[in-house]
């Protein structure tokens, strides 16, 4: 099984198991990795190498948004839901 393939099998599971926001992450994922995958007038083939590379930028995205999140109460919920899903991203980008 190859990375994309891990990534939608945890997103099945997450459904299956009822986590929300696990779910709607891990489809946030696969819907970045197909956009990048079919950039520009042609599809390319999804390797890992790809699933990376997309990850990788997701991660970053992620954590710029866990850092401009201002720390008042006002955020408090939507900074930790920045964390939650910085947290699942990094279960699947390259250190």
């Amino acid at each position: 099984m190859n990375k994309y393939e891990s990534i939608k099998a945890e997103m099945t599971a997450a459904l299956k198991n009822g986590d929300k926001l696990r779910r709607l992450t891990l489809a946030d994922m696969v819907a970045t990795i197909d956009k990048a995958a079919t950039s520009g007038k042609t599809r390319v083939e999804i390797t890992d190498v790809l699933v990376d590379e997309v990850m990788t930028k997701y991660k970053k995205t992620v954590q710029e948004m866990v850092d401009t999140c201002p720390d008042t109460d006002k955020y408090a919920d939507r900074k930790a839901e920045y964390l939650a899903k910085l947290e699942i991203a990094k279960e699947f980008a390259p250190i």
